[in-house]
């Protein structure tokens, strides 16, 4: 690595910095617009700012992603121009949630997925649950004998 690069790099900003960023930028965007939105998110910023554990900052950050869901939501009441800032604090409170979730030591698959070959066998459990492309999907396979290998 060269001299300059060394003395001038870039570190990318953390997954909470680039929250609490979001965070401040829609609620300052929404101020003219909706006073109400943005007192929430000014106050949502200022709890996940304080937390002290991983297991808080999880919880307020579940709470931040709430108030995109639902009938009466943030996401209802949106100005036109403002629409980017949420769609950038919307991906921003995914990674914190997903950097949460492996920091509590729930599995995780990031960058740890192993792909079966095509016409692998596989052996089912009935009941299972599975995961594809972050969908859950339940097993339905009802086999009569739970030794014996089926092609997925």
């Amino acid at each position: 690595m060269s001299i300059l690069k060394t003395m001038f790099a870039r570190s990318e900003p953390s997954e909470d910095d680039t929250l609490l960023t979001d965070l401040r930028n829609l609620s300052d965007a929404l101020g003219p617009h909706n006073s109400h939105w943005a007192d929430v998110l000014h106050h949502l910023r200022s709890e996940i700012a304080g937390c002290k554990s991983v297991v808080q900052r999880y919880e307020v950050a579940r709470e931040i992603e709430s108030v995109f869901g639902g009938r009466g939501v943030l996401t209802t009441q949106m100005p036109a121009d403002c629409e980017r800032r949420k769609e950038e604090l919307f991906s921003a409170v995914q990674c914190v949630l997903r950097a949460c979730w492996r920091a509590l030591g729930r599995e995780s698959h990031a960058g740890r997925v192993r792909l079966l070959p095509v016409g692998a066998s596989v052996r089912l459990v009935p009941g299972a649950v599975r995961y594809f492309n972050g969908h859950r999907i339940l097993a339905r396979c009802r086999p009569k004998k739970l030794s014996g290998d089926y092609r997925w």
